[in-house]
């Protein structure tokens, strides 16, 4: 492989990436105003973050790779609208986690984390199981190769469990008698 075939490639996977990335984020707003929730992407993001623990700014900056200064007002407005809150740490008093309060829970609890008409799914779905999972690997193996691409991939993998467990709890029977026919 060329150098220019190198680069034709690389920029080729840059607007790929960029299509699906706009795509999904545009799936993603459509899904919140249908249910006439008021959200940008990166507020909605920031709030399935803290959903699996509290975090702090400087955390969240690293996670969305964006500059502190760029994550203050977002917080803000996510404190103003009673979503998240601020707490302290006991052990440091520098730091300052933010978590959901129970109306950011209770928000989210309204947002299926994975529509069925997720445009992506349908994609996926269409391609083929085989081909869907030749996909993903490549696509690990990208991620594997850039700056910090094994803790991209622990931070994704452990996304994916708590979607994992959340999904099966969601599609368990009830146990709670009451449900039944």
């Amino acid at each position: 492989m060329t150098d220019a075939d190198l680069r034709t490639m690389t920029i080729d996977v840059r607007l790929l990436a960029a299509v699906i990335a706009r795509r999904m984020s545009g799936a993603s707003r459509e899904q919140l105003q249908a249910k006439g929730i008021t959200l940008s992407g990166l507020q909605h993001a920031i709030l399935r973050s803290l959903e699996r623990q509290p975090m702090t700014s400087s955390d969240l900056s690293r996670r969305f790779v964006l500059d502190p200064s760029t994550l203050v007002p977002v917080i803000t407005t996510l404190e103003s609208k009673g979503l998240i809150e601020r707490g302290s740490d006991p052990n440091d008093r520098r730091r300052v986690p933010l978590s959901l309060t129970e109306e950011g829970v209770a928000l989210l609890a309204q947002i299926p984390l994975m529509p069925d008409d997720d445009p992506l799914l349908l994609s996926l779905s269409a391609m083929g199981e085989d081909r869907a999972r030749q996909l993903i690997d490549l696509l690990r193996e990208v991620i594997q190769h850039l700056p910090n691409g094994d803790e991209l991939l622990a931070d994704m993998q452990s996304h994916a469990q708590v979607y994992q467990a959340r999904h099966e709890r969601a599609t368990q029977p009830s146990d709670d008698p009451s449900s039944s026919p």
